[in-house]
């Protein structure tokens, strides 16, 4: 198909030429991914094209699957596969970003590393480095982590504008996963105070009995969490000082992941300019 633009496409900016189609549809995919959904009309208005025109771009991306269209409400939305593809991309740009950082814990604690991202409201184990302790905690690649039990968990909710929480506690399911877990939105709430506090959450024996967890958030340039980074390690190998000095760390190093990831976002927008 045919996109409706003039036949001359390309205009100069500084010394350098882009491309009226390409710039549109860019635009029009990062708008979606903001406000996260537009009408034919709002995306001529957008784009300072006409409604046809903008129709005929509309489509176009569908048929490559960057948009979806919804016959009911005729409204266009990022498409599901395109979606997908960003994840994995920002998944890899977070494990770039966060493997030195992680490699640092796990030479100094000698226990297991953990890296999550943040997707959707859920968090996911995206890459492990183990302990090399024969006696060791091990999670699961790809394994969706509680939010109510876990140090991950309760970090990226704290990293979270604290009157949004309410409501984001309200959606979960408090499934008390042992006999230790937080089984009430009043306790977990009360928790999140201590972690916005100081900065890193922990998880005794709350998703396994004998295994504490500390975890804190990496966040992207929005302030909002991205993911976030945890140790994992048996309690019997804890005590008070330890304990104070891994949630230090863990903060530290999140924090380092974070700024790296700010800069580098920084980097590629001047690029771009």
């Amino acid at each position: 198909m045919v996109l409706g633009m003039n036949h001359d496409v390309t205009k100069q900016r500084d010394d350098r030429y882009e491309v009226v189609a390409v710039a549109n549809a860019l635009d029009l995919l990062a708008k979606l991914g903001e406000g996260g959904e537009t009408s034919t009309a709002e995306a001529g208005r957008l784009l300072g094209i006409s409604r046809s025109t903008a129709y005929r771009l509309l489509v176009t991306l569908q048929s490559r699957g960057f948009v979806e269209h919804d016959r009911i409400s005729r409204r266009w939305t990022l498409g599901t596969p395109f979606v997908q593809m960003m994840t994995r991309v920002t998944g890899a740009r977070l494990r770039a970003a966060a493997l030195p950082s992680m490699r640092r814990l796990l030479a100094e604690e000698r226990e297991t590393v953990n890296l999550a991202e943040f997707l959707d409201g859920e968090l996911v184990y995206i890459h492990i480095l183990e302990s090399p302790q024969a006696f060791r905690m091990s999670n699961v690649l790809g394994e969706r982590i509680p939010l109510h039990a876990t140090a991950l968990g309760k970090a990226a909710l704290a990293a979270h504008p604290p009157e949004q929480w309410q409501t984001l506690v309200s959606g979960l399911d408090f499934e008390p996963i042992t006999a230790s877990t937080l089984t009430s939105p009043e306790a977990l709430l009360v928790e999140l105070e201590v972690v916005k506090r100081r900065g890193w959450g922990e998880d005794r024996s709350e998703t396994a009995l004998g295994v504490v967890c500390y975890g804190a958030s990496i966040v992207g340039p929005s302030g909002l969490p991205l993911g976030g980074l945890s140790i994992s390690l048996p309690e019997a190998r804890l005590d008070a000082a330890r304990a104070d000095r891994l949630g230090t760390r863990v903060l530290e190093e999140a924090n380092r992941v974070s700024a790296e990831i700010a800069s580098r976002t920084a980097g590629s927008r001047a690029a771009a300019e």
